[in-house]
């Protein structure tokens, strides 16, 4: 194929040119264009002193009625090209002789509209190649390529032949001639072959042999007639077959691939039925060459690959509001063309370069064609799911909830959003999102975890997973993952806290019926005061450090009672008043009555160790704090002792928040504020 296409680049670039073009009027050939002295209008009689035949300067081979003609065209065309060979040729215009240039080495012929053909001739070789190529093709792929590889022949040799103003090298010239009209026969067959093959095999062997031994007649034979009634029979034998499979195969997948293949073919077919063949039959004649509407060919292997590997199979409504929309917008600047020349008395002239400029024009009106899309969405009564509002109903079902209700959340979601015909649980694939299966009924998985997932059925009638549907629910899967591993982080936590609790509780306890037993028995057994004092001590560190969650509470009044306890027992040689005030009602946490007996205990230790005092006074007020004053009558601070001590005490009530007031003119008093 690439051979091809440079060989006919080549050969372009090097064919003879003349400096007129002409057209074949019925009788002649009539000049078009060109420099003076030669006048449009004026008739072709002889070129190189021979005289022109309406093979001559015929460049496409459609004319062409018979197998002689066809070789007679051929060799003329040689004979053509030697004399062209010089840098002048001879042509009489009328009775004058008149000597033109022969140009050659000139790159005009990209500026030819044959040219068309060759986009369209390389796309359906793209296609069909790239169909082919694709894992797990099979039978139906292999003929859809050799259908697509004629069908690309059909239109490159045709570009090449066209772009020609009169002829190239003769033996590459006859090569792609002869190879357009074996192609041109080759690729119907091929449809007519591939149409019986989809949905599902329906070839007969007679069938195959009788339309495969007639094409191959036809192209050895090169028997030009039966080209006229060969291949219509064959494309219209594809689309029967192709109607006979979309009425005898009602599954959900073999309707949307036969309504890609019946929307290619409308698009491929139906504008040269519109701008040629319609008129034709009304009016006699065409409003254009073939040309263009060629080219909209390329929409059949298009909709034929779509089908063969079912990708993206239902999004066909989307295709074809498209295509509407598009349709609609070139046929309102047409209709503004034509009242703008109509105003000013000019005519609209339906030629194939400015048809396609206005269709490429077109597609720049990207917000006329978006609101026509819009009006056909709503007159088709098809709206797009909204991500953003599907995850918003996912969001409040889901967000917040245990793992074992994420999954019901997003099964709900779905339910209310698109009412798959049946949806259940399943076990979910390695990576989170959505999975579209066309095996069968079309389902789809919803993927969580390895372990967690959704399996949802067909949609109602008249619904598929268009791309947009499969892009929301991949979404959701996704974001309903994200749910789900948080749930299960949040549980898996709770949980190893629980085992942590439950291991911490386990070794309290262990440590309370054993060193708390063992404190408390050294308390009451010791005659020692400061033994009995300190095993105390110790008992009550114990028992806050036990209990110093905030979830273990005690009383005030048994914190009371034990803190005045501890002060008559660290006191018993001297006066020890105790006073407490407030809502002695309440509870407090131990570990808040831990911190506040360890900075009482450091202000006793104080006063029992440097003041000298004999009467020690504590008083303690629950009310909107705790307001503690406690007094001595000893001799006050020293300046070392007060370095050490007061500050001990005012780091403590630093570190609970609290605030501290000292005097020392007669003894010492200190005030204490902290919070509840």
């Amino acid at each position: 194929m690439l051979f091809l296409l440079l060989s006919a680049a080549v050969a372009l670039y090097q064919a003879p040119r003349l400096p007129y073009t002409f057209a074949w009027d019925g009788q002649a050939w009539v000049v078009e264009s060109g420099p003076a002295p030669i006048k449009p209008g004026e008739r072709l009689q002889s070129l190189a002193g021979r005289s022109v035949t309406p093979f001559t300067l015929m460049v496409d081979n459609f004319s062409l009625r018979t197998r002689a003609e066809m070789f007679e065209w051929l060799a003329q065309k040689a004979d053509l090209y030697q004399r062209l060979g010089g840098q002048q040729v001879e042509l009489q215009i009328g009775s004058r002789r008149l000597e033109v240039p022969v140009q050659r080495g000139s790159w005009d012929f990209l500026h030819h509209a044959g040219l068309v053909h060759l986009p369209v001739g390389v796309a359906f070789f793209v296609v069909g190649w790239a169909t082919y190529l694709r894992p797990g093709a099979g039978r139906q792929a292999f003929w859809f390529y050799l259908m697509c590889l004629a069908m690309s022949l059909v239109y490159i040799t045709n570009a090449a032949s066209l772009s020609a103003q009169t002829v190239f090298w003769p033996p590459l010239w006859s090569l792609v001639n002869l190879l357009n009209a074996s192609t041109f026969v080759l690729a119907p067959c091929l449809l007519f072959h591939f149409s019986l093959l989809i949905p599902r095999d329906r070839t007969r062997p007679w069938l195959l042999a009788l339309i495969y031994g007639l094409s191959v007649y036809v192209v050895l034979t090169v028997c030009i007639p039966l080209h006229g009634v060969v291949v219509p029979a064959f494309f219209l034998g594809s689309l029967l077959a192709i109607l006979q499979a979309s009425l005898r195969y009602r599954s959900t997948i073999e309707r949307q691939q036969m309504k890609w293949i019946g929307a290619g073919f409308a698009l491929g077919v139906g504008p040269w039925l519109l701008i040629n063949g319609f008129p034709m039959l009304f009016l006699g004649h065409r409003w254009m060459t073939d040309t263009l509407p060629g080219a909209f060919l390329v929409f059949i292997p298009l909709g034929m690959a779509v089908a063969i590997h079912r990708y993206r199979l239902f999004d066909i409504g989307s295709f074809l509001e498209g295509t509407l929309a598009y349709a609609l917008t070139l046929l309102l600047l047409l209709l503004c063309e034509w009242a703008v020349l109509t105003s000013l008395g000019l005519q609209l002239a339906f030629d194939s370069s400015q048809v396609f400029l206005l269709a490429v024009l077109a597609s720049g009106y990207g917000m006329v064609r978006w609101k026509l899309a819009e009006v056909l969405a709503g007159w088709f009564r098809r709206r797009p799911l909204s991500v953003e509002q599907s995850l918003e109903q996912l969001r409040t079902r889901a967000a917040g909830r245990p793992a074992s209700e994420v999954r019901a959340a997003l099964q709900t979601t779905v339910e209310v959003l698109l009412a798959p015909q049946w949806i259940r649980p399943q076990l979910g694939s390695t990576q989170a999102g959505a999975t579209l299966n066309l095996e069968g009924e079309p389902t789809v998985l919803l993927s969580l975890r390895p372990d967690t997932g959704l399996l949802c059925g067909p949609l109602p009638p008249g619904r598929g997973y268009s791309s947009e549907t499969m892009r929301c629910l991949d979404q959701l899967a996704r974001q309903a993952s994200l749910y789900l591993e948080n749930a299960l982080l949040f549980e898996q936590s709770h949980r190893e806290q629980a085992e942590r609790l439950e291991e911490r509780e386990r070794l309290l306890g262990d440590l309370h019926d054993g060193v708390g037993a063992a404190l408390a028995g050294i308390r009451m057994l010791s005659h020692e005061p400061e033994v009995a004092t300190m095993a105390g001590d110790a008992l009550h560190e114990l028992q806050s450090f036990l209990y110093d969650s905030p979830d273990y509470q005690m009383e005030r009044s048994r914190f009371l009672a034990e803190l005045r306890a501890y002060g008559n027992r660290l006191f018993a040689d001297r006066e020890f008043v105790f006073r407490a005030g407030g809502d002695l009602e309440g509870t407090m946490a131990r570990a808040q009555a831990l911190s506040l007996f360890r900075l009482i205990r450091e202000a006793f230790h104080n006063a029992q160790k440097h003041s000298g005092a004999d009467r020690v006074s504590l008083s303690l007020d629950f009310l909107d704090q705790i307001e503690i004053s406690l007094e001595d009558n000893g001799r006050g601070f020293g300046q070392v002792t007060r370095g050490r001590g007061l500050r001990s005490i005012e780091k403590r009530v630093s570190d609970l928040g609290g605030r501290l007031r000292w005097e020392t003119e007669s003894g010492v008093r200190l005030e204490l504020r902290l919070p509840l």
